[in-house]
């Protein structure tokens, strides 16, 4: 409904009132993660109300609740996926930042916990779905680099973009049915999007080739 200050108010009640649960059963894993999900939920309220830079401290918080959950149990594929998709906000919240290194060391985090999911036996399409956002994200860095590299580095840049691109159309073609969401961090993904930002590499990567080409000559 657009109320954001309403929202920011009620889950500010509702934390205050699962810190006390979560104080009063510290081991109760279940409540630490209904605590955390609070935390993501505000901070992904923050990132889309234009506030990424408060938006940072709440994913902060997440994040340790789920890597304290995974360090207990390295079986929970629940708080594996977590770990990924709150590495994802982190990193949409630093692109709006204009914070590239940041967004791409935690893009790669991202990717990190979410390839055991991919390469299991019984792969979760949400493990795929995240990979493609995950691709998606550091495809648009290399191409943001590539615009402001100098001429020795815009090939590679080109390049590097062109590769996460295919990777994140590869991991979205094993997502056997359309998943419109699963996560308010992950997606929306068009692929057709892709298709197109994958196209602008292979075009920008044409006119790097005839630049060389035509350096050589003369």
């Amino acid at each position: 409904m657009g109320r954001v200050r309403e929202s920011k108010l009620q889950l500010a009640s509702a934390i205050g009132l699962m810190e006390n649960l979560v104080r009063t059963n510290p081991d109760n894993a279940s409540q630490q993660m209904i605590l955390a999900e609070m935390h993501r939920t505000r901070a992904l309220i923050l990132r889309r109300s234009n506030d990424p830079a408060a938006s940072l401290a709440d994913y902060k918080i997440a994040m340790t609740v789920f890597r304290k959950i995974l360090e207990r149990d390295q079986s929970n594929t629940s708080a594996q996926l977590k770990t990924a998709t709150c590495s994802v906000g982190m990193a949409k919240a630093e692109m709006q930042l204009h914070l590239a290194e940041s967004a791409a060391s935690d893009f790669l985090t991202a990717l990190e916990a979410v390839k055991p999911l991919v390469s299991s036996d019984r792969p979760d399409p949400r493990a795929f779905y995240s990979a493609a956002d995950i691709y998606e994200g550091l495809g648009r860095l290399e191409v943001a680099y590539a615009l402001h590299a100098s001429p020795v580095d815009v090939k590679s840049h080109w390049e590097a973009a062109r590769t996460w691109f295919r990777l994140s159309l590869e991991n979205l073609s094993k997502v056997s049915q359309p998943m419109v969401s699963f996560d308010d961090d992950i997606g929306p993904i068009d692929s057709a999007q892709i298709d197109e930002e994958l196209s602008h590499c292979e075009t920008a990567l044409r006119h790097v080739g005839h630049q060389g080409a035509h350096k050589q000559r003369n």
